[in-house]
């Protein structure tokens, strides 16, 4: 350790420091698995507590921090659901403590992060959805033209045949990013780095794995000027 002012000698000494390994209980850290709609028993005990004789006292239940109250060594869960998910730490009597995390597989559910996003032509804009899905999902994104509007009052014909969507695929100007796979949640962005005028219109943000698929539809508008998009990139080119 050094400290030093200005205009004077510095003053230095040593300093003993001790590192303390935490031995940690790998027998104390449970991971379950169950399906959307089952019911499960998570149990604070394990066959060598049970073994040891009768345990007794008061028993705590804490999800993600949270206190349940539940005075068992046994916590059950009827029809769990995505929301059941968690890290689940039991104590009983002070001397008996245990996590276990549960993960509960369902389908696919999506949140947009904006609905509607507006960007100038020739400037670069970003599109997000947040997926929660267990397991992994896979995620692709479509887009359907808005139509051209090219004054006929008669083509009705066109309103009843609406653009087919098309898939979106990557390249120099358009990448698909995948943001961090973590307890069930990924966010997926779709970038456009230079907007052009038949890149308008609806975008479909899909999600599928094997118990569903879903999907949700987001909008790149015209804006009479640029702006900066939610990833912060300058909003004008030299």
């Amino acid at each position: 350790c050094q400290v030093i002012l200005e205009c004077e000698e510095p003053y230095s000494k040593e300093v003993l420091l001790i590192v303390k390994k935490i031995q940690v209980d790998e027998s104390r850290e449970t991971f379950v698995l169950e399906r959307t709609g089952g019911n499960i028993t998570l149990d604070c005990l394990d066959m060598k507590d049970k073994a040891t004789g009768n345990i007794q006292g008061l028993t705590i239940w804490r999800k993600n921090g949270e206190l349940i109250v539940q005075n068992s060594t046994q916590l059950k869960l009827i029809r769990v659901d995505k929301d059941d998910s968690g890290v689940y730490h039991c104590l009983v009597s002070g001397h008996v403590t245990k996590n276990i995390t549960l993960q509960v597989n369902h389908a696919p559910n999506i949140q947009t992060m904006q609905a509607t996003v507006k960007q100038h032509p020739g400037y670069p804009v970003s599109m997000a959805c947040k997926v929660s899905s267990l397991p992994v999902p896979l995620i692709r994104w479509y887009h359907v033209p808005k139509s051209k509007d090219d004054g006929d009052q008669t083509s009705l014909e066109a309103e009843k045949a609406p653009l087919e969507p098309s898939l979106v695929v990557a390249s120099e100007s358009v990448s698909i990013q995948l943001e961090g796979f973590k307890d069930g949640m990924v966010t997926s962005r779709l970038v456009l780095d230079n907007v052009t005028t038949d890149m308008y219109g609806d975008y479909s943000c899909n999600a599928s794995n094997t118990l569903g698929k879903a999907s949700s539809l987001l909008k790149l508008e015209y804006s009479p000027v640029p702006l900066v998009d939610e990833i912060g990139r300058a909003s004008c080119r030299e």
